[in-house]
This record gives C-alpha cells, sequence and structure tokens, in this order.
C-alpha cells in the first residue's frame, strides 16, 4: 500500500476520488510550508508559509500508478514528506506558478470548503 496525503479533487466526496480505490481514507491531516492556489476546477500548492487541510489515503500500488500518471501529466511533481502529526507520506506541488492563467489564492488552505462557499 502506497500512503498518499490529497488536497483536492481526489479529496472524499470530490470528482477524482473513486481514483483512489475503495476504503482507503485513513484521517482528515495537514501539511504545512505551502501555499493553495485555485486554477478553477482543480487546486495546486507550492512552496509558501501555510498549511494545506487534506486527507491521508493508503493506496493501492496500481491505484498510485494511475493518480501519478494523471498528476505528473498535468505538471505536478511528486514530493516526500511527512504530515503535521510526522506521519510520512507523498503528495504532488508545482514547482512552478503556471501562467497560462492567473491562479487565485485559496486562504485557508482548504481546498473543499472553498469549493463548498463557492456554490
Amino acid at each position: 500500500m502506497v500512503r498518499l496525503f490529497v488536497y483536492g479533487s481526489l479529496r472524499t466526496g470530490l470528482y477524482n476520488n473513486p481514483l483512489l480505490g475503495k476504503n482507503t481514507y485513513v484521517r482528515d491531516t495537514e501539511i504545512k510550508n505551502y501555499k493553495m492556489y485555485s486554477l478553477g476546477h482543480y487546486p495546486f500548492i507550492m512552496p509558501g508559509n501555510g498549511t494545506i487541510k487534506g486527507e491521508l489515503h493508503e493506496i493501492t500500488q496500481e491505484n498510485y500508478n494511475n493518480i501519478r500518471q494523471m498528476e505528473e501529466g498535468a505538471g505536478y511533481k511528486l514530493i516526500k514528506g511527512k504530515t503535521l502529526d510526522g506521519t510520512p507520506t507523498t503528495y504532488y506541488v508545482y514547482e512552478i506558478m503556471p501562467t497560462h492563467r492567473r491562479p487565485e489564492i485559496i486562504l485557508g488552505g482548504d481546498w473543499k470548503k472553498w469549493k463548498e462557499n463557492k456554490k
């Protein structure tokens, strides 16, 4: 099993969550030293001075490979890090600010809450 921190469309109840597989949720958690931005239908994070809220999942290697292909194809880079409580995990970040459109900063680092407030 692969441990993956998700903060955007892969979170429980959002449109890409089924890609993780069934019964993968471990717990809500956070990572620090990142800022979150929105590109409309999905978020991205970059190094910064914020905290990102998300979920820890344990997924099969096959599902991980499929997600990795999707994320890296969209320009994300895989990072090995830790949640705030010290749990080792992996997650995806952008290293360079996208220039094809102006991203909106998501204050508070919670994509799911931000999306719900946009409705």
